[in-house]
């Protein structure tokens, strides 16, 4: 059980994400529920509503603000976890795939949950964010691409929680946009915008959750180091 625990760990961290940020969704969009044209629909229609984009003219809910906070610092949390699982020789690589994996939630959690005491970015500071975010998932795509040489089940669990690591940023930000922007091409944010990612972190946590109920987890032979750094690449 103890190989399979930070896996589940890591599943139970990041569907309680989803379930945040489905939540966080629910209020901002709770006045649109069955009356799309109303004053108070139409209000939070404004990107001052926004929750995971900490910068002018940003000024979510505190409601909202917590739990979208919240939220990325467990998608955050759970990177530890899922890495120290993979097996690697040079203790360097996951020391770098733990700094690029774990930045960019930890920093925008912490900047969402500061925003309804201290305020949020400055407009300038937009595009710094941006090309950060872009960067940092960027370096996350290198990390997943590089790790095709892990057992088959290690190398799915890796790319579900990469989904959901890409996910919470601008990426589920223009996701959203595009979808319910069917729905309401004229609004500046559709309603329903950001319940999707919601869903879909709750899915990668279940998905993570499944694999590994349905794994063989590596036997170690007797007598074999029981650090996870000194493993075998192959299984």
């Amino acid at each position: 059980m103890k190989p399979r625990r930070d896996w589940y760990v890591a599943a139970l961290l990041i569907g309680l994400a989803g379930l945040l940020l489905l939540v966080a969704a629910t209020v901002r969009w709770l006045p649109c529920l069955g009356n799309d044209d109303s004053t108070a629909c139409q209000t939070r229609q404004g990107r001052a509503f926004d929750y995971l984009v900490p910068v002018e003219p940003a000024q979510a809910l505190p409601a909202t603000a917590i739990l979208a906070g919240i939220a990325l610092l467990l998608v955050a949390a759970a990177w530890p976890f899922l890495l120290r699982r993979l097996p690697t020789r040079r203790p360097v690589l996951r020391a770098i795939a733990l700094v690029v994996l774990v930045a960019k939630p930890l920093v925008l959690g912490l900047l969402v949950l500061a925003a309804p005491v201290v305020g949020v970015l400055p407009l300038s500071a937009s595009p710094v964010l941006l090309i950060a975010e872009i960067g940092l998932d960027l370096a996350a795509l290198v990390v997943v691409l590089t790790a095709s040489n892990y057992r088959l089940v290690d190398y799915q669990r890796l790319l579900v929680a990469a989904v959901a690591y890409w996910l919470v940023g601008w990426v589920g930000v223009v996701l959203n946009a595009l979808i319910f922007g069917l729905l309401a091409p004229e609004a500046d944010v559709p309603p329903g915008s950001g319940l999707l990612t919601g869903v879909v972190l709750m899915i990668c946590g279940g998905g993570i959750a499944t694999l590994t109920a349905t794994a063989q987890e590596r036997q170690l032979p007797s007598g074999a180091a029981q650090n996870s750094l000194e493993r075998p690449t192959h299984g």
